[in-house]
């Protein structure tokens, strides 16, 4: 099952040596760090903390599903995925964060022009 996961990003070294123990290739096993510990600024800034209230009153309402860490071309699967959703749940909303940020814009950008 693990072979069908390009990326895997455990926070320990022995949560990666278990993720090898079932078989997934270290190749895919990356170290990001503990994202906790990099929101403590973000936490204590009241300008990121009331945009990110805002944002949340505005999708308060909504069904919501992150597409994360997703590499260029992948937004054409979730663009496919979020359209087969919308039958289901006319109101949901998607949030894409690529895995490289600097594309992200282009993305925006292909995606409205697709609807």
């Amino acid at each position: 099952m693990l072979s069908k996961f390009s990326l895997i990003v455990p926070l320990s070294n022995t949560q990666a040596i278990n993720f090898q123990l079932l078989q997934a290739s270290p190749l895919i096993i990356n170290f990001a760090g503990d994202l906790k510990l990099g929101t403590e600024e973000l936490v204590n800034n009241s300008k990121s903390m009331k945009n990110m209230e805002d944002i949340q009153d505005k999708i308060a309402d909504r069904c919501v599903w992150m597409a994360s860490s997703i590499h260029k071309g992948e937004e054409e699967v979730m663009l496919g995925v979020h359209r087969a959703l919308t039958k289901k749940h006319a109101n949901i909303l998607v949030i894409i964060v690529p895995r490289h940020p600097h594309l992200g814009h282009e993305i925006a950008l292909d995606l409205q022009k697709k609807g």
